[in-house]
């Protein structure tokens, strides 16, 4: 989807939570994904309900900054 979105006549970016981040980086690596921002919400013992809060707080600020006219969520 995101090497779709490079083609189109969009201005496009892309923002990770940083979860699972062994798993994120391979996967980012593998695709050569280099994210426009990072909300890197993990820490120790989060439960879903502080991930879920912590993800929001993080889009809030990158969505005041890019100010884009929709967002896609995968």
């Amino acid at each position: 989807m995101l090497r779709e979105l490079e083609t189109a006549p969009v201005r496009s970016r892309c923002c990770v939570t940083g979860q699972h981040r062994e798993m994120l980086n391979q996967v980012l690596d593998l695709f050569g994904i280099v994210p426009d921002h990072d909300l890197r919400i993990m820490t120790a013992d989060q439960t879903p309900a502080r991930v879920a809060a912590a993800t929001l707080t993080g889009l809030e600020a990158v969505i005041r900054s890019e100010r884009p006219d929709w967002v896609l969520c995968r």
